[in-house]
């Protein structure tokens, strides 16, 4: 609605400030105005599409670095141009003489391009810095990488990434909000005590128009500006915990325009656990091999978990891991109680399930944001002997003489499978 709404009106000032209003100074900026209007209209569509697929940015990385730039672009010059306005209304209030002298429309179009050269230059990080990547979700997402740089993980990185987000934000704040707000309120100011002084105000009207335009200015930028901030001050306290515990992994992009756990309204996911009860599970561990037989292991009553572990994750999301899924009441008793795996107590069979991190792209399954294959066997491994361990420890499953089996990591899963219902339960971590 936004998109048609702007369009048509922006569309018809165009129109009307081209072809049926006289060239003028005031009329050649308000349509260099509107044109920069016009132009973020454009690429509304483009980042609806991006917004009702979660996020997911389907154009590809050239679309990423224009369309953005070219939001960046219009966003400075419209700030620039209601600047220049002002600045027009006040020389031609306080300084006739010289207006009279200079101001002409070989002199606006030196302005007009100084605004449109101004703001492509401000936008170019922008362009150097937007880039597409698959997040730990799965998606395409369109952010900025301060580095270009594909290691996203180092730890140093991180920190030289996080300042030049900084840069970036405060160049925008100062230059495409702060300068600009003060240059309307002074221009507007001077204006109005030098119209009341020479009794120009026959009404309140000339007034309430320069109020309204300063207002409108701050109430349609100042929320924009805060919430850059807030994701500022977001990715540099994530800096500061990483730098803390050594952890680089838990940042993926301290530049990027908008967080994406503010976004989402989570935080990344770096595994994912599918929880399935059962009365017999028989898995096969090792394929048939010319005269060997395939290798299986087998459980009784007890508790399947499938484990995906997405790129970002470390060892020290497993403990936390362990505890969650070996205590969580999911396991049914036989009077229909609910009960964690230790108070069952039951066996466990841990099967590493890498299509719990797939996307559909198309018709096809994507797994890019799956862990690599020796950082994933490096999980996994210290998954299964960390699980080991607890119930090993645990009274209960010591003496019922609890069985832990696994499957092999990078192996196809055959699985067999008894159970006394459907019951899957997805956890993400």
């Amino acid at each position: 609605m936004s998109f048609i709404v702007g369009t048509i009106s922006n569309g018809l000032y165009l129109w009307m400030l081209k072809f049926k209003m006289q060239r003028t100074v005031n009329t050649l900026l308000f349509f260099h105005l509107i044109l920069s209007y016009f132009i973020s209209m454009l690429v509304l569509p483009f980042l609806g599409v991006s917004y009702l697929q979660n996020n997911h940015w389907p154009f590809g990385i050239v679309l990423c670095k224009v369309f953005n730039s070219t939001l960046s672009v219009s966003m400075f010059a419209s700030v620039f141009f209601l600047s220049a306005i002002s600045v027009d209304r006040y020389l031609l209030t306080l300084h006739p003489v010289w207006s009279q002298q200079h101001r002409s429309l070989r002199w606006a179009f030196r302005i007009v391009l100084g605004v449109w050269i101004s703001a492509t230059i401000l936008s170019v990080p922008y362009l150097v810095f937007r880039e597409t990547h698959d997040d730990q979700k799965g998606r395409m997402v369109c952010q900025n990488n301060c580095l270009v740089t594909t290691n996203w993980e180092n730890k140093d990185k991180q920190t030289l990434r996080g300042w030049i987000h900084a840069a970036c934000f405060l160049g925008r704040f100062l230059l495409g909000f702060l300068l600009p707000f003060l240059v309307i309120v002074f221009c507007y100011k001077r204006v109005a005590t030098k119209m009341r002084e020479k009794g120009l105000f026959k009404s309140s009207k000339p007034f309430k128009v320069m109020m309204t335009a300063v207002i409108s200015f701050f109430v349609c930028w100042m929320p924009y500006h805060v919430y850059s901030a807030l994701v500022l001050a977001m990715n540099q306290s994530l800096l500061l915990q990483g730098g803390a515990t050594g952890d680089g992994q838990s940042l993926r992009c301290a530049c990027a325009v908008r967080s994406r756990a503010m976004a989402d309204g989570s935080s990344t996911v770096q595994a994912r656990a599918l929880l399935q009860q059962c009365l017999h599970a028989h898995l096969q561990v090792r394929p048939a091999d010319g005269d060997a037989a395939a290798q299986w292991v087998e459980i009784q009553r007890g508790l399947v978990i499938y484990v995906c572990f997405f790129k970002g994750a470390d060892k020290e999301l497993l403990p936390k891991m362990v505890n969650t899924l070996l205590n969580v009441k999911l396991s049914e008793t036989e009077n229909g109680k609910h009960v964690s795996i230790l108070d069952l107590p039951g066996d466990v069979l841990i099967i590493p399930q890498a299509t719990l991190g797939g996307r559909v792209k198309g018709k096809n399954m994507q797994y890019h944001a799956n862990s690599g294959k020796e950082e994933g066997l490096a999980l996994y491994s210290q998954f299964v002997s960390l699980c080991e361990k607890a119930l090993a420890a645990n009274s209960k499953c010591a003496e019922a003489g609890v069985v832990v089996a696994h499957g092999t990591y990078g192996n196809r899963q055959v699985l067999k499978l008894d159970t006394n219902g459907p019951y899957t339960h997805l956890i993400e971590f």
